[in-house]
């Protein structure tokens, strides 16, 4: 791979084990560098602690591929619900455990999902919880040799109908949090058509808003959208897919991102990897070939528009979390 980036994988989602292992052989048979883990569907933790049964059964299918390995938490881990604190927290704890016991050294995590009523009456405190939380679980990943990456978010039905909201569709947001943290073992996942559904949501500027997380990144999650908020009613994700809105997660050059104008010359700091995150349904082996052609392609663009220069400082002090737009 290029000096900017250090490996690119693909994503596996898959809930049995004949499941899990043909799709990992798949990505490993297309040339991937790693697999990217989903915590959720492999069900390796159970009642917030790692099932020893699971791990026994997963451990030799990822240890007889040439693979590298990343994880993603969870999508309710939620670091603002004070009344399953505990039990997130240890779900928390499990998931970096798996990833110890794996060899993955990046952990994908959400910013969470809140009424928007109780954001907006208690933003303060609610970012600030979430910042204990994930500095406390950092502080748990380093003993591990594991970086927490905290994702930006797309714009999803609930929060067009107003029963959600995240702070984290605004990834100037997520680079706020990450920098108040300031910890080695906090950096950010900066998702693509995630930051063009938030920006095509709210009219705001795609491109500056990944900028101003660039320098915190150590991690990508790259899928194609048409970057239309899910403004179909009643589509479920297939049939959003038919009408092209939404977080369709779709291969490479399928949407309309203009990765080659959007990705180059990002302040991202070398080192960083890419998961492309494509839908089961399309992950056969000629479009996951196909994909991680692309993406050579766009990371051939990023080390040749870098500048070349030292990572940037994560930890110098934030200015203030921004207000949602």
């Amino acid at each position: 791979m290029t000096a900017a980036i250090a490996s690119i994988g693909a994503m596996v989602y898959e809930t049995t084990l004949d499941g899990f292992d043909h799709t990992l052989g798949r990505v490993a048979d297309a040339g991937y560098d790693h697999a990217e883990l989903s915590v959720t569907a492999s069900g390796v933790v159970v009642g917030g602690a790692l099932s020893r049964p699971r791990m026994a059964a997963i451990e030799p299918l990822l240890a007889r591929r040439r693979l590298a390995y990343t994880a993603h938490a969870p999508l309710a881990l939620n670091f603002m619900d004070a009344d399953n604190a505990a039990l997130h927290r240890a779900v928390g704890r499990a998931c970096v455990e798996f990833c110890a016991a794996v060899g993955a050294r990046v952990l994908v995590v959400h910013p969470a999902w809140v009424h928007p009523a109780r954001l907006a009456a208690d933003w303060d405190g609610l970012l600030a919880r979430e910042r204990e939380a994930l500095a406390d679980l950092a502080n748990v990943a380093a003993g591990h040799g594991v970086t927490l990456c905290l994702e930006n978010m797309p714009v999803v039905t609930e929060q067009l109908a107003g029963t959600l909201d995240n702070h984290g569709c605004d990834p100037r947001s997520v680079a706020a949090q990450v920098a108040a943290v300031a910890h080695p073992h906090l950096a950010a996942t900066l998702d693509v058509s995630h930051a063009c559904l938030a920006a095509a949501h709210t009219g705001g500027d795609a491109a500056a808003t990944m900028t101003a997380l660039a320098p915190w990144v150590r991690h990508l999650h790259l899928h194609d959208s048409f970057a239309r908020p899910p403004t179909v009613p009643r589509a479920n994700s297939q049939e959003a897919i038919a009408f092209g809105v939404g977080d369709t997660h779709l291969p490479l050059g399928w949407g309309t991102i203009d990765w080659e104008g959007l990705l180059p010359g990002l302040p991202i700091p070398p080192g960083a990897t890419i998961t492309l995150e494509i839908i089961g349904l399309y992950a056969d082996a000629p479009t996951l070939a196909d994909s991680l052609a692309r993406a050579r392609r766009i990371a051939e663009l990023m080390e040749r528009e870098s500048d070349g220069g030292e990572a940037r400082d994560t930890t110098a002090a934030a200015s203030p979390v921004p207000a949602y737009p």
